[in-house]
């Protein structure tokens, strides 16, 4: 006996109430997988008249608009917010032996050249642009290694505190503060402050990568990026009009009156 002909004699041995039940959740099943097949291949339709990251290079140092968390980041940095008046950004300190400063500025610029938005800024009107050619930028070095051990400790906390909660104007070019203190002959400590509006975390991981590599070999290249992050926020922005993105934002809308609210967290 086949499969197939089993079932049917297991359904009809069922009574005419439990069939009907059993007919009806079939039927039911059949539509919901067709309009999962239906909703498949409408989107995957949509997903072939979907707008592409197109390169632009002569377009590379015109203002573009901040996307969503480069907002948030920078309407957050105000006062006017309960706890506000703060900058999300990558505090470090490394502790080097024989430190060559000479090297390590070499390939900062490098790494400045390499990735635009190392060169960004906000402008007034809450767009963002990568500056052609900033400034060339020298880590501060201060040298210690003259003072006692109470002096050093008392330079290196006053470094600390500043460089850890700095809060720098998103107008201004660098966001970001590096400096090396020379604690005696051989010990240096490299003070590193990088605002995070313009890197996330997998760009604070490529970041060091480079940064390491060109340290370790000045004569090394980097490999010539197609895309710039510009291109990127500029096809975000596209997408935005398609009738996919206008389906799935409505979708969630609708979806979203039916979740439970956010915990009510309480503040300090």
């Amino acid at each position: 006996m086949t499969q197939s002909r089993k079932i049917d004699k297991d359904i009809s041995q069922l009574s005419a109430a439990k069939q009907a039940l059993l007919d009806k959740m079939l039927q039911g099943k059949a539509k919901t997988l067709k309009n999962e097949t239906d909703l498949e291949a409408s989107s995957q339709q949509l997903a072939q008249t979907l707008p592409q990251i197109v390169p632009a290079p002569h377009q590379r140092y015109e203002p573009f608009p901040l996307n969503e968390m480069q907002q948030a980041y920078w309407l957050g940095r105000n006062n006017f917010f309960e706890m506000g008046n703060v900058a999300i950004h990558l505090y470090c300190e490394i502790e080097s032996i024989n430190f060559d400063v000479a090297r390590f500025n070499q390939a900062w610029q490098q790494l400045i050249q390499q990735h635009d938005m190392l060169r960004a800024v906000v402008l007034q009107d809450g767009q963002q642009q990568v500056l052609e050619t900033p400034p060339s930028y020298q880590i501060e070095v201060c040298d210690l290694q003259s003072q006692s051990h109470e002096q050093i400790e008392s330079e290196l906390r006053k470094i600390r505190d500043r460089l850890s909660h700095t809060v720098k104007s998103l107008e201004h070019w660098p966001q970001f503060e590096i400096v090396a203190a020379r604690v005696d002959a051989v010990k240096t400590l490299l003070f590193m402050s990088i605002d995070g509006w313009c890197v996330d975390g997998g760009s604070f991981q490529v970041l060091f990568r480079d940064l390491v590599k060109l340290y370790e070999n000045p004569q090394a290249s980097l490999p010539t990026l197609e895309f710039s992050f510009r291109d990127y926020v500029m096809a975000i922005n596209e997408l935005e009009q398609s009738d996919l993105f206008q389906r799935s934002l409505d979708y969630w809308q609708q979806k979203i009156k039916t979740l439970p609210p956010a915990p009510e967290l309480p503040l300090a």
